[in-house]
This record gives C-alpha cells, structure tokens and sequence, in this order.
C-alpha cells in the first residue's frame, strides 16, 4: 500500500501547474545500416510499467534507477527509460553533435505525439522537473546530483518507460535531410558549438527581409514535417520559440509581427493546394 501511495503522490507532482503539456515531444538518435523502415524506440531493459508492476517497487528504487539513466554521459549503463524533449532546438542541436563525434555514425530526428503516447497503457511519461521536485517536498534533492538535474532541466527532459507505441512516433528525419541544408536556418555555428550557450554567444545577427526570414523558417518547418502538413505549423512554432535572433537573424518586425506574417503564408499555401485539388477533381 505505500508504494502504491507514494507512486500517487509522485505521479500528481508538478513543478509548474501554469504551463501546458507540450503536444510533441523530441529525441536525437542513432540508427545502423540503411534505416529505410520505420525506427522503434526500446530502452536497453524492458520494463512492464503497469500499476501492478509499480506497486512491487518503492519509489526510491525508481528514482535511483532514473539517477542512472540521467548520468548516463558520464557512465555507460543500461536502463529502462527512453529520453526526450520538448525543445525542439535543443534536439536539433544534440543530433548535430552526435554527428559530428563520428562522421560514420547515422544520426536523426525523430517526433512523437505526446497524446498519443499518454493514451497508450503500457506507456508512462515523467518529466524530469516534476520528479526533481516530488524529492525537494521530501527533502531528498541528494538522490540526484545537482550537475545532472541542472543539465535535464537546461533541455527540459522527459523520460518514457514501457513500450513506446508504434503511432506514438509520428515523423523521423534523417540527419542529412536538415544539415547541410538549403533552407539555411540551421548554421555550421549552431552545429560546431559544444553547447547552446556557446552558440548563443558566438552567432552573429544577420539582417534580413522579413519575408526571406518566415520562408526560410516555413521551409525547415516542411522538411521536419514531410509529408504531414498538419505538423508544419506547429513545428514552426516551435522553432520561432526561442525567438529568431536564436538563429541569428534580425529585422525590424517583431517576433508577434513574424508570426502573424508566417500564419498568412501558410494559409495561402493551403488555399493554393485546395484549388489544385479542385482543379484535378
């Protein structure tokens, strides 16, 4: 009964209650050979996540476990936990990075529906925050070191444990489709820095018409979104997120300006693919 209880208690802990669960959720990874199929995503160690299963486990095993699985860029170890993230251009970045420690390795992106993923029984979510701070209302901050809880909380980390579910992943993206690329949002300076900081400090602003800055934006929207327009959008948002000085670029509009301008475009577009349409009928 207390474990079961404390797993309640654990599973209701959020460090923000004003912000919104975010709809898609990220992951840089690596592949062998030619990957023409569709990619799975399994932890190291198959972990049946159910409420019986949870209730033979003390939370503090799970916590310890989850300690493992996030130092894991300091020691190899296997886990049963799946990371992710919301921020876009912090996944964006770490597959560049994982590309450049090795030339041969095949690097992607890969987005999963986080409803889709939530709907899914033998699938659980956690955000990172929400447990370090379940363990600051127990006073157990120590179960995690401080430089590992700081680095999940610099990319927002999530982590899923069970089976994730095959319509759970909703697009993945070669590497090479998006670096180099001719949509020239994602710069060598953005790849080549050790960490966002770094870029942050090094990119150099270049001015540009606001139209040239919301189709460039647009057109990495569409090559992360591929075939699936109704991703575009979103995707956009998410890269105008950090704004897009972020990138280095700088005009006069403001960001809300370079929005509204973007949602314009991308109506248009589908305004011109319905008369098409009719046309062909």
């Amino acid at each position: 009964m207390k474990n079961v209880l404390e797993w309640t208690e654990l599973l209701n802990t959020k460090a923000d209650t004003t912000s919104s669960e975010p709809e898609y959720l990220f992951r840089a990874y690596k592949y062998t050979g030619t990957e023409t199929g569709r990619p799975t995503f399994t932890p190291e160690i198959d972990v049946p996540f159910s409420l019986g299963h949870r209730s033979t486990i003390p939370v503090d095993e799970f916590i310890r476990d989850l300690a493992g699985h996030l130092s894991k860029t300091r020691m190899e170890t296997e886990t049963y936990f799946v990371s992710m993230s919301p921020m876009l251009e912090w996944t964006l970045h770490k597959a560049g990075q994982i590309r450049g420690k090795n030339k041969n390795t095949k690097v992607g992106l890969a987005i999963f529906d986080v409803t889709k993923l939530c709907n899914n029984s033998d699938t659980t979510i956690f955000r990172v925050w929400d447990v370090l701070e379940f363990l600051i209302q127990k006073s157990k901050e120590y179960m995690i070191p401080q430089d590992v809880s700081r680095w999940a909380k610099n990319c927002n980390e999530y982590v899923s444990v069970g089976k994730i579910p095959d319509n759970g992943l909703v697009r993945w993206v070669k590497w090479e489709e998006l670096y180099p690329s001719p949509v020239t949002v994602i710069s060598s300076t953005f790849v080549w820095s050790y960490t966002i900081k770094v870029f942050r400090d090094k990119v150099v602003q270049q001015t540009l018409e606001i139209d040239d800055i919301c189709g460039r934006i647009i057109n990495l929207g569409k090559v992360l979104a591929g075939p699936h327009d109704n991703l575009i959008l979103p995707l956009v948002l998410l890269i105008l997120k950090p704004t897009i000085r972020f990138w280095g670029f700088s005009t006069e509009m403001s960001d809300d300006v370079i929005e509204a301008r973007i949602h314009d475009l991308l109506d248009d577009t589908a305004a011109e693919k319905i008369v098409k349409l009719n046309i062909k009928d």
